[in-house]
């Protein structure tokens, strides 16, 4: 048996081990397999602060079951995370991933456009040579090339980082600050639509609640409300589970991906069945086998 399979069956749970994911996380992690890059959908990952959200990065331990893995989330040596909150990915393998630490709009500007250039090596041959000089032979910019998932957290801190500047441009002017962002913001948060890896990409819900209107996810400005949905075909929003018998401890975290009245989750017919949790990686082959990925099934 393969050495690798053999150390993460050593603590998984059964349902772990008699599924499919096991199988194809391996795959993608020898390389043995990819990700059909023609059939990915960013995905916009909606909930409150501890339900469950860049958790789903990462392994996930079952707690009630002797802090077995359950899930193991994304393929590190296949994930950047492009980490925008003043905090660590918590997780179990979190020093596995390659994080890029984001404190400006121009240095996200800058990683987006590096994750492009690394996607697309030119086809003519000089051109290929500068570019193989600049990613292959440069540790620093290693970190941008083979990645099939990247993990933008969060869209929220972006929206706060975007809406700083343009208030420092506008000198403090509430109305020129305003106008300046609806204009702004929009050029740095679409750049990863031009990425042909599987994005994720999480938010906090709107602050204000109101009775009979739906929740959005968090973004400056309330007239921008619905903005970042409006860029997704998927909008999953964390749904968890809290068991009375442990104190009101979390369980588990479901994904709302039906679309309803009260919150602006979505995803097209078919796509996702059943009950589904915040295994991003699970969540990404579903969305391949949508597509008519043939490899995963």
């Amino acid at each position: 048996m393969d050495k690798r399979k053999m150390e993460i069956l050593k603590n998984c749970t059964e349902q772990l081990k008699n599924s499919r994911i096991l199988e194809n996380y391996i795959a993608i992690e020898s390389g043995e397999k990819k990700i059909d890059k023609n059939k990915t959908a960013p995905v916009l990952f909606v909930g409150e602060t501890g339900t469950g959200k860049t958790s789903g990065v990462g392994k996930i331990e079952a707690w009630e079951d002797g802090g077995k893995i359950k899930s193991l989330g994304l393929p590190p040596s296949k994930t950047l995370l492009i980490n925008l909150e003043d905090k660590p990915l918590l997780t179990r393998n979190a020093g596995d991933f390659a994080v890029l630490n984001i404190r400006s709009p121009k240095q996200y500007e800058l990683a987006m456009k590096e994750l492009y250039m690394a996607e697309n090596p030119p086809k003519e041959k000089e051109h290929f040579e500068k570019w193989r000089k600049r990613y292959i032979d440069n540790p620093s910019l290693k970190v941008f090339l083979n990645k099939d998932f990247v993990v933008i957290d969060s869209g929220s801190s972006l929206s706060s980082m975007v809406y700083n500047l343009c208030n420092f441009k506008a000198n403090n002017d509430t109305w020129k600050s305003y106008n300046l962002f609806k204009t702004d913001f929009p050029i740095y948060f679409e750049s990863f639509k031009k990425l042909k890896s599987q994005i994720f990409v999480t938010a906090l819900p709107a602050d204000e609640k109101e009775m009979g209107k739906k929740q959005h996810a968090g973004i400056e400005g309330k007239k921008l409300n619905g903005y970042m949905e409006s860029n997704f075909s998927v909008v999953l929003w964390t749904n968890p589970e809290y068991s009375e018998k442990h104190g009101g401890r979390m369980m588990e975290t479901r994904m709302q991906y039906w679309s309803n009245n009260r919150t602006s989750a979505k995803s097209p017919a078919g796509m996702f069945s059943g009950n589904i949790t915040n295994d991003m990686f699970n969540i990404a082959l579903e969305i391949q086998k949508f597509f008519g990925a043939k490899q995963w099934d």
